[in-house]
């Protein structure tokens, strides 16, 4: 009881940081996107996601899932587990860049005459600014473990608006690509500094492999299911940036494409990234009481039927209107992909919920086999949907792959028990309804510019809240009241 009442105090404050972290993050990348979309052109992001790839084949190497073993574990780590780890991550950082600074260019006569001639220094500056992630990932645990999330946000938002003013400023002087590289690198070097700041701790040197062994049997397993998923995710640079398809776009184009669809769709899950990031060591510091975990788990499920689920109807019904009008018209080809991620978006921001917990009870195995099951799926089914309809049909891929997430709610009821049907049912019926309306709305007002669009999303939000209101004010109530079930 004590510990659950501590653990109340945390996540109430732990809740409203979160919430003004992900408001400020997506104000900050929203308006930098908006910006960059008018500077760069869609081959320059699809360059970026290409360059982001081969870093991240090579960079899974240089972690093993410490930090998120560090959150997880129930007991409070001490000062040689800690430098224990940080060396562990830091030295694997620099063998990585090294291997990276060799290998590039063998890898990059794969994209021979799709990626500019300046990419093999691009890779090579970029791979640094990994290092300055690693070495700061204890000091990020450690801030995670104690639900610091006040602290966190400022050493993220710093970072990232660093990271955003750079890469906009250097756009604006036409540097294309590279102003992504130098924002990120001076970025990341700040973050670094930002969270030594925030979350000094005593470094020194010092190793001791039986510090690490127990931290191994959670986040070993973890980090083979992220190089899983990164296999997963590869193909969107590696095949599509190969081969795109029908339609008549470029690989780096049809890459762009797929990755800005990506990123707004994935904007609807902003409840779903604070939820996710709480519940995380909110339960792997509760896993002895299963009934408290089912309370927590249920409303945290519940919150996000509510809130992505309207805001996937909306940003479907709405998406030729919001792509044309915000983002400019030269991204209305990547319209199919961008209505088929919001599909998955939906979808997906259940499985998070699901998968978080799981961690949570250190379920890592489970994790891992659970994304090479995705990684072979997504591949058998991208090549051949891709070769059929052009580059979203890697978005259809998806979209089937993510439905499997099911097995994630059926593996979790081995821990707690859960109506997963009786929580989202209300929210998707009201938010078919949503999306249905904004539809129909939209085509009698003929929306043409920025303020009619506002006024649509205007009206469509009021409608729900007063059905929501109307039909499962008891569902919102009780999901509202995740802090009081923390007593």
């Amino acid at each position: 009881m004590k510990r659950n009442h501590e653990l109340r105090g945390l996540a109430i404050r732990g809740i409203g940081w979160l919430v003004a972290k992900r408001f400020a993050t997506q104000i900050l990348l929203t308006g930098a996107n908006l910006i960059l979309v008018r500077l760069l052109f869609p081959a320059d992001f699809g360059a970026f996601a290409i360059i982001q790839t081969v870093i991240t084949l090579f960079w899974v190497f240089a972690d093993l899932g410490l930090g998120k073993a560090l959150v997880q574990r129930r007991d409070e780590p001490d000062t040689d587990t800690l430098r224990s780890v940080w060396w562990t991550q830091t030295l694997l950082g620099v063998a990585v860049v090294g291997a990276v600074w060799v290998f590039t260019p063998a890898i990059l006569s794969y994209y021979k005459g799709i990626l500019p001639v300046q990419a093999l220094s691009w890779i090579r500056l970029l791979v640094v600014s990994e290092i300055f992630v690693n070495m700061g990932l204890v000091s990020v645990a450690i801030l995670e473990r104690r639900l610091a999330y006040g602290r966190i946000m400022v050493g993220e938002i710093a970072g990232l608006f660093i990271t955003l003013s750079v890469t906009i400023f250097l756009a604006a002087r036409g540097m294309g690509v590279g102003s992504f590289i130098y924002g990120n690198l001076l970025g990341r070097l700040m973050s670094l500094v930002f969270f030594s700041l925030l979350s000094p701790w005593k470094w020194g040197f010092g190793f001791q492999r039986r510090k690490l062994a127990s931290l191994f049997k959670f986040g070993v397993p973890l980090q083979i299911a992220g190089w899983i998923g990164l296999v997963n995710g590869a193909v969107v640079p590696l095949f599509v940036g190969r081969f795109p398809g029908p339609g008549g776009w470029s690989g780096a184009q049809a890459v762009g494409f797929v990755s800005w669809a990506a990123g707004v769709a994935a904007i609807p899950a902003a409840a779903t990234g604070i939820f996710e990031q709480l519940l995380f060591p909110l339960l792997s510091r509760s896993q002895d009481d299963r009934e408290f975990a089912g309370r927590i788990f249920k409303k945290v499920l519940g919150i996000v039927a509510l809130t992505a689920f309207p805001a996937c109807a909306a940003l479907l019904a709405l998406a030729p209107e919001v792509t044309a009008i915000i983002y400019t018209p030269s991204w209305l080809p990547a319209l199919p992909a961008l209505r088929l991620a919001i599909l998955q978006t939906a979808v997906g921001s259940l499985n998070v919920v699901a998968l978080t917990a799981l961690l949570a009870f250190g379920e890592a195995k489970f994790y891992r086999n659970l994304q090479g099951l995705w990684a072979i799926l997504q591949w058998l089914l991208t090549i051949p949907l891709v070769l059929l309809f052009g580059f979203w049909g890697v978005n259809i891929a998806t979209l089937i792959v993510t439905l499997t997430g099911l097995f994630a709610f059926i593996r979790l009821r081995k821990y707690v028990r859960f109506p997963v049907l009786g929580v989202v049912k209300g929210p998707f019926i009201l938010s078919l309804f949503l999306g249905g309306f904004l539809w129909v709305f939209s085509r009698i007002l003929g929306i043409s510019g920025f303020w009619e669009l506002v006024l649509t999303l205007l009206v469509g939000g009021c409608l729900y809240l007063i059905l929501t209101w109307q039909f499962l004010r008891k569902q919102v109530e009780a999901e509202l009241s995740i802090l009081r079930s923390l007593k």
